[in-house]
C-alpha cells in the first residue's frame, strides 16, 4: 500500500506477511491521515450516533433492506429525539459503517465479503467436485471451503448439476455472471430477487461487476433468453504477462492484416484494478454488437477482438497489459483502423480518470516513419483520445528517430497515416453544411470508420484535385450530399463521376449512398425531369446557375437504380427518429456482401467538361442531344426556373443489386441501398407540361413553345428574355403609391415574374426578402397591393388565405404563382 501526505511523506507498508505488526503499522498510517482531513472534529447532530448505534445493535436478519422500512425501524428506536434518519444514515454510510445504495441499507457491510467469495473463489469447478464428494458415503472429512461456491450442489438433479456446471464454467473461462446462477451461489439464494438487484448495485458501484450487454438491452440467457448478465472484473487477472508485447502476438491473430501505430499507457503508480476495467469496458460495449463480433478471446491478460465491418472487411484489435523494457506496466493498445484505435484510446483515458481520478498516464505512440522505428511521447497536457477525435491532422509535434537517434518534426497525418474509408461529396452552398457534421460524427461513433470530409481534411490544403482524388482512392463508400448546387458545381461532379467509376469496378468494391439536401432532388422529382438544361438562382448567393442536359441525362442514367434517403429534405421538419432509423439503414446494408450480376461488358467512360461557367457531365460517345434541350430557359437570369415534371416514365428503374427496392414515383424511402448500375429509365418527353418548383418557391406552369422558341400568350405581351425593366404600368402603380424603387429592386421584382400588374397580387413577404429588397421597403410594397386588392373588390373578391397558404389557381400561360 502507498499512501502519499500533504507534506510530502510516503509511506510503504508491507501488510501481508510478518508477526502482525505492519498490519498495526498500516492502519496507524490512516489513522494519522485521517486526522488530518479538514473536516474532521467538526460537530455533528447528537442523533446521528443514536441512529449509528441503533443500526449497528439491531438483528436485520439479511443483508439488504429496503430503505423506507430500515427507517421506520430505527425511528422508534429514537423515540423523544428528533432525528433525520436519511440525513444519518448518508453521513454513517460515507464513513463505511453502513452502505446506502439507491433505496437499500446495508447494515452491515462487512456480510459483503460472503456475496464476494463465491465470485472470485481460485477454483470454483473443484469446489463443486468436492461437494459431490463428501456426498458419497465413503467420504472422509469435511470440508467446508466446497460450500464456499454453491451450496447444495450434490442434491441437484442431474440436469439441473449439468446447468448450474456450465454457468460456473463460463464464471471461470469468461469471467461472466449469469442471473441465473445467483439462485444457486451462496449468499445470493436466500435474497430476493429485488435485494439482489441491490447488491448487485453495490458490486458495480465498487467495481467489481460490469454490466454484460452486448446483445442488447436483454442480454443473453441459457434459458429464457430475458435474463441479465454481469461481467466479473474481481475474476480478471491483473497480472502483467512475462514476455512484453509484440507485433508477433498481432500477427498470431490477425494474420497479414496492417496495423496502424501501437500506443501503450504507462500509468504512474500500479492499481490492479484499472486493467480489468478497462477490459469489462469494451468486453460488454454496446458499440460491438455480438453479431459483429466474429472471434474474442481473452487469455490472461491479453484480449483479443476480431469485428466484422462490412461482408467485405474485418476489423481487429488488441488489448494488452504487459512489462514494456524497462520493467514498467504497460496497456498496450494496437487496431487495424484509426477509427478503431480511437475509440479504443478514448475509453482507456475514460476509465482511468473517471474511475481514478489524479492517475496519470504516460502515452507513448510507436510505428513505422520513412526513416525507420519511430516513437511520439505524448505530453501531459494533451490526451491522445482528444487529438484523435479531433482529427487535428496537420498538428505539427516531435517525434524520437530510434536509429539513428534524433528528434525530428512530424505532422500527424504521417504518424497515423490516417486514410479515411468513408468520403462526403458535398457543396458548401447546399444545407449539407449542418446535417454533413451530424451524419459524419453518427457514421464515425457507430462504425468506427473515419471520413473524408473537407471541413478537416481540406482547410489547410492547397492541391485541391490531388487530395480529393486520394479521398476517394482510399474510400470504400461514398455518401452523396445531392442538391442542385452540387450538380452544377465542377468538384462535386468530378467526385460523383469519380465514385461511380470506382462503384462499376470489380476490383475497387466501392459503394454510393445518397442523400437528397432538397425535394428537387428527390427519385420522383428526378424520374420526372426531361432531359433538357435548366437555370436556378443560387440560395446562398443568388446567382444564377445551369445544370446542363447531358448531366440531367447522366443523373437519371446512374442515381436512380440508388435508394436516394430524403429524410434530410431541406423544409421538411426534423424528425431524428426516423433519421437516426435511416442511418440505421444504411449502416446495416453496408454491412451486406455486394452482390454483384455477372456482366461481361466493360463499364462505360465518363467525362467532364466546362463549358463557359456550366460544368457537364457526361458519358463518352452518347448520342447528341436535341439543340433546344441544351439552352437553358431564361439564361440571361430573369427567372429561376427548376426543371419541369414531365410524365412519370412508363417503367420505373430496375436496380440490378439482388437486395436492391427501387423507390417508386412518390419518392418513399425504400429501405435498402444499392450500389450497383441499374437501367436506365425510360426518358419522359420532354413536351409534357406540369408545374414546376424553383428554389424561390415559385410554380411555373411552362407553356408551349412555338417553332420559333417565343412564347405564345394572345393574352399578354411576352417579355422579353433580356429586359430587366417593370413594365411601364408596374412603374406607374408603384409612383402612385410614392414607393421609390431602385434599379436593383425593379430587377428584382423582375426576376420574381413581375411582367404585368397583375403579377403583383401574387407576392408575399418570403419571396421579396427572398430577393434581398428590404423589410420596410417590402412591407410598404405589400400594403400598397393589399389596398388595390381591396379598391377592385366587389369586382375582384380576394380569396381568405388559409394556414398554411395553398397556393392560388394556376394563372394563364407564361406567368408565374408564388407558393
Amino acid at each position: 500500500v502507498t499512501m502519499e501526505l500533504a507534506d510530502g511523506r510516503v509511506h510503504c507498508v508491507e501488510c501481508v506477511g510478518g508477526d502482525g505488526t505492519s498490519a498495526a503499522e498500516l492502519r496507524q498510517v490512516l489513522v494519522e491521515c485521517a486526522r488530518a482531513l479538514p473536516f474532521m472534529r467538526e460537530s455533528i447532530p447528537k442523533g446521528y450516533t443514536t441512529v449509528k448505534d441503533a443500526c449497528l445493535a439491531h438483528e436485520w436478519g439479511r443483508v439488504a433492506v429496503p430503505m423506507e422500512e430500515a427507517v421506520e425501524v430505527l425511528r422508534g428506536q429514537c423515540e423523544g429525539q428528533t432525528v433525520d434518519v436519511h440525513g444519518a444514515l448518508g453521513f454513517w454510510s460515507l464513513l463505511g459503517f453502513m452502505l446506502v445504495h439507491d433505496d437499500w441499507l446495508l447494515p452491515r457491510p462487512t456480510d459483503m465479503i460472503d456475496l464476494v467469495r463465491p465470485l472470485v473463489h481460485h477454483d470454483p469447478l473443484a469446489a463443486l467436485d468436492k461437494t459431490l464428494a463428501r456426498a458419497r458415503p465413503s467420504a472422509a472429512a469435511q470440508d467446508a471451503s466446497a460450500d464456499w461456491v454453491v451450496p447444495g450442489f450434490a442434491k441437484l438433479g442431474r440436469d439441473e448439476q449439468a446447468g448450474v456446471r456450465r454457468m460456473v464454467e463460463r464464471l471461470v473461462h469468461d469471467k461472466v455472471l449469469c442471473e441465473e446462477l445467483q439462485a444457486h451461489l451462496r449468499g445470493w439464494k436466500d435474497a430476493s430477487k429485488p435485494e439482489r438487484d441491490a447488491l448487485l448495485g453495490v458490486l458495480v458501484q465498487f467495481g467489481l461487476v460490469v454490466s454484460h450487454d452486448v446483445g442488447g438491452e436483454a442480454g443473453r440467457s441459457g434459458a429464457g433468453g430475458d435474463a441479465r448478465e454481469w461481467l466479473c472484473t474481481c475474476r480478471m487477472d491483473s497480472t502483467p504477462g512475462g514476455a512484453p508485447w509484440d507485433k508477433s502476438e498481432w500477427q498470431k491473430f490477425a494474420g497479414a492484416t496492417e496495423m496502424v501505430p501501437v500506443v501503450t499507457y504507462t500509468p504512474e503508480y500500479v492499481t490492479s484494478a484499472l486493467f480489468p476495467h478497462i477490459l469489462a469496458s469494451q468486453m460488454s460495449s454496446r458499440e460491438y454488437k455480438a453479431e459483429h463480433r466474429r472471434r474474442q478471446t481473452l487469455k490472461g491478460c491479453l484480449l483479443s477482438v476480431q469485428l466484422q465491418a462490412t461482408a467485405e472487411r474485418h476489423e481487429f484489435f488488441q488489448l494488452a497489459l504487459t512489462k514494456g523494457a524497462d520493467g514498467a506496466t504497460q496497456i498496450v493498445v494496437a487496431a487495424s483502423s484509426v477509427g478503431l484505435l480511437r475509440s479504443l484510446c478514448a475509453c482507456v483515458e475514460r476509465v482511468a480518470s473517471w474511475r481514478f481520478p489524479g492517475l496519470s498516464l504516460a502515452v507513448q505512440v510507436h510505428f513505422s516513419g520513412a526513416d525507420g522505428a519511430c516513437v511520439w511521447r505524448i505530453g501531459a497536457d494533451m490526451t491522445l483520445g482528444r487529438i484523435l477525435a479531433s482529427k487535428d491532422w496537420d498538428r505539427s509535434v516531435r517525434v524520437e528517430l530510434l536509429e539513428p537517434r534524433e528528434t525530428v518534426s512530424m505532422k500527424t497525418r504521417e504518424i497515423f497515416m490516417a486514410a479515411p474509408g468513408i468520403f462526403f461529396s458535398h457543396s458548401w452552398k447546399d444545407r449539407s453544411i449542418q446535417v454533413g457534421p451530424f451524419i459524419r460524427d453518427q457514421i464515425e461513433m457507430r462504425m468506427r470508420e473515419l471520413v473524408w470530409y473537407d471541413e478537416q481534411m481540406m482547410s489547410t490544403e492547397d492541391q485541391f484535385q490531388a487530395r480529393m482524388n486520394e479521398g476517394i482512392s482510399n474510400a470504400w463508400a461514398v455518401f452523396v450530399f445531392l442538391s442542385l448546387e452540387a450538380l452544377s458545381s465542377g468538384n462535386c461532379l468530378r467526385e460523383i463521376c469519380q465514385a461511380r467509376e470506382r462503384q462499376l469496378d470489380p476490383t475497387a468494391n466501392t459503394r454510393i449512398i445518397v442523400f437528397a439536401m432538397e425535394k428537387e432532388v428527390t427519385y420522383a422529382e428526378i424520374a420526372a425531369w426531361p432531359v433538357k438544361s435548366f437555370t436556378f438562382f443560387s440560395a446562398k448567393d443568388r446567382v444564377p446557375r445551369t445544370v446542363h442536359a447531358r448531366t440531367v441525362k447522366w443523373v437519371k442514367e446512374h442515381l436512380l437504380g440508388v435508394n436516394i434517403y430524403q429524410e434530410w429534405v431541406e423544409g421538411r421538419p426534423d424528425d431524428p427518429e426516423k433519421q437516426s432509423q435511416a442511418l440505421d439503414r444504411i449502416i446495416s446494408n453496408l454491412r451486406k456482401p455486394l452482390d454483384r450480376p455477372a456482366d461481361s461488358k466493360p463499364p462505360p467512360e465518363f467525362e467532364i467538361e466546362n463549358q463557359g461557367e456550366v460544368w457537364i457531365l457526361g458519358t463518352k460517345g452518347d448520342a447528341e442531344l436535341p439543340a433546344e434541350a441544351l439552352v437553358p430557359p431564361h439564361s440571361a437570369g430573369t427567372t429561376a426556373v427548376a426543371p419541369a415534371k414531365a410524365a412519370p416514365p412508363a417503367a420505373t428503374t430496375a436496380a440490378t443489386a439482388a437486395d436492391e427496392t427501387p423507390q417508386s414515383s412518390v419518392g418513399t424511402t425504400a429501405g435498402t441501398s444499392s450500389e450497383l448500375p441499374a437501367a436506365a429509365p425510360v426518358e419522359p418527353s420532354a413536351t409534357t407540361e406540369v408545374d414546376a418548383t424553383d428554389k424561390l418557391g415559385i410554380e411555373v406552369e411552362t407553356a408551349p413553345q412555338d417553332p420559333a422558341g417565343a412564347t405564345a400568350d394572345p393574352l399578354q405581351t411576352p417579355v422579353d428574355k433580356g429586359e430587366t425593366q417593370l413594365p411601364r404600368e408596374v412603374k406607374a402603380f408603384l409612383e402612385e403609391r410614392n414607393l421609390q424603387l431602385s434599379q436593383r429592386d425593379e430587377a428584382a421584382l423582375v426576376q420574381l415574374g413581375v411582367g404585368a400588374l397583375d403579377d403583383l397580387s401574387f407576392l408575399d413577404e418570403q419571396a421579396l426578402e427572398g430577393v434581398g429588397l428590404k423589410k420596410v421597403l417590402a412591407a410598404k410594397l405589400l400594403q400598397a397591393i393589399r389596398l388595390r386588392i381591396a379598391e377592385q373588390a366587389p369586382a375582384v373578391q380576394p380569396t381568405p388565405s388559409p394556414t398554411p397558404w395553398a397556393p392560388p389557381p394556376p394563372k394563364r400561360s407564361g406567368c408565374c404563382t408564388l407558393s
